[in-house]
């Protein structure tokens, strides 16, 4: 009979945080959720099972070691006895969670101990410590946690409660590979089963006040060398929907949104936006910030293609902004990550700096490109005619020798004949190119 009093303390202690469950979510929706999560949590159900072992040893221990060294001979005696030899075993298993509990504090890198504490004394316990399951609110693409607050669900991972506001899909991680993709609705977390990445199925609007005035950011440039602001951008995205294949049109659309599927997104595409975020210096970025990064981009390449007065005086019948945008919602690249920009105000432009200066500058350094060019091409001629003239020359030296080697009497002292006849021909060379001399003087002997 003795025995039956700590299955009593257990029973009741179950009791008690079962209906704690039943009050803190209004049925037994919570309890299912807890050790029957789809698929069904073996590990939970086993740590409840190893728990209800460790609690029924340590109650059994302190009620045999009452019964076999006092005698009570009241209820309270009795009661008082268990609880002085509840001491030893007790603190046994608080130290072994005390020492469990700094290693989580030190491999997670926790700023309080007692955070690491009540993790490992639920994930250990279970239902018998529901009092500290931990609840997770997902809205607005983001965990909802106060200023400093700390909730292990978003640090450490699971088990605990993860409640997904309509709009948001979340993919659940393991800690190698995705556990659970696409979840829209309240989930358990397994244990260490992590949030990995969060999307919000609303369409999202952006603004930017400025672009082209950073120089970090990056100038706006034009094609005739204008720097020009853009303010006021507006634009519109969402993650990508599920595609169908029509018939009809012969190519694949896009479902949409109703009543009775008000996000038919694909799930694709939110594990493309989860596999391929940016990392930069400060670690991952968010899909709003790389949104941003593609529109910048794409809105900077469009302009250098036109002309400061092609985007300030248009041509008549010629939307230069209409153009603009539609080019840009065209190539911009953001299938990879799972969006797709639905709209774009490219707002108004602006010089950002002297126009008229700018463009004297453009207008000298044209002119001056093209007298460079055209100096290069006669000085480029010159050379060529200096080269023909001396190879004429040449040729017209070698014509005449050859044709006065045929007067030549190679019978009689032909070297001496030869030698004459080269003498002569060098000294008429030489006397050309003196009356040419004097004809044409270089500049600086001139008078």
């Amino acid at each position: 009979m003795s025995f039956l009093i700590p299955v009593l303390i257990l029973l009741i202690i179950l009791l008690f945080m079962i209906v704690y469950l039943i009050d803190r979510s209004g049925g037994w929706q919570q309890i299912r959720r807890s050790f029957f999560a789809d698929p069904l949590d073996i590990e939970g159900l086993i740590a409840t099972l190893l728990a209800s072992i460790v609690l029924l040893t340590v109650l059994a221990l302190a009620n045999t070691a009452s019964d076999a060294f006092t005698t009570p001979s009241s209820g309270r005696e009795r009661l008082s006895s268990f609880l002085s030899y509840l001491i030893a075993p007790g603190s046994a298993l608080i130290i072994a969670l005390i020492a469990g509990a700094s290693f989580i504090r030190d491999v997670y890198e926790l700023p309080l101990l007692r955070y690491a504490l009540r993790y490992l004394i639920y994930s250990v316990f279970r239902i018998y410590a529901a009092f500290l399951r931990p609840r997770l609110v997902i809205d607005d693409g983001q965990p909802v946690l106060a200023e400093g607050q700390f909730n292990s669900l978003n640090v450490i991972g699971g088990p605990g409660d993860v409640i997904i506001q309509p709009g948001n899909a979340v993919i659940f991680r393991n800690l190698r590979s995705p556990s659970r993709s696409g979840i829209t609705m309240d989930a358990a977390l397994r244990r260490f089963e992590t949030i990995g990445q969060i999307a919000v199925l609303d369409d999202q609007h952006e603004y930017i006040p400025e672009l082209g005035a950073d120089r970090e950011i990056g100038y706006l440039v034009t094609r005739d060398g204008i720097r020009i602001v853009m303010r006021d951008i507006h634009y519109r995205y969402r993650i990508i929907s599920r595609g169908l294949q029509d018939p009809a049109e012969g190519k694949s659309r896009y479902l949409d949104r109703t009543l009775e599927d008000p996000y038919p997104f694909d799930l694709e595409a939110l594990r493309r936006m989860a596999n391929n975020r940016n990392v930069a210096e400060q670690g991952l970025q968010s899909v709003q910030y790389t949104v941003r990064l593609l529109v910048q981009t794409e809105i900077r390449n469009e302009i250098s293609k036109y002309t400061f007065d092609q985007l300030t005086a248009p041509k008549e019948n010629y939307d230069v902004r209409t153009t603009i945008r539609n080019n840009i919602l065209d190539n911009i690249r953001t299938w990879n990550i799972g969006v797709k920009v639905i709209s774009l105000d490219i707002g108004h432009f602006a010089a950002s700096e002297n126009v008229l200066e700018k463009r004297i500058d453009t207008w000298a350094a044209e002119w001056a490109g093209s007298a460079e060019a055209l100096r290069a091409r006669a000085e480029g001629t010159r050379l060529a005619l200096e080269e023909l003239g001396r190879a004429e020359a040449q040729m017209q030296f070698i014509f005449s020798v050859v044709s006065a080697l045929k007067d030549i009497d190679f019978t009689d002292q032909p070297a001496k004949n030869i030698q004459k006849l080269l003498s002569a021909r060098t000294a008429r060379v030489f006397e050309a190119m003196r009356q040419q001399y004097k004809k044409n003087p270089p500049e600086d002997k001139r008078d």
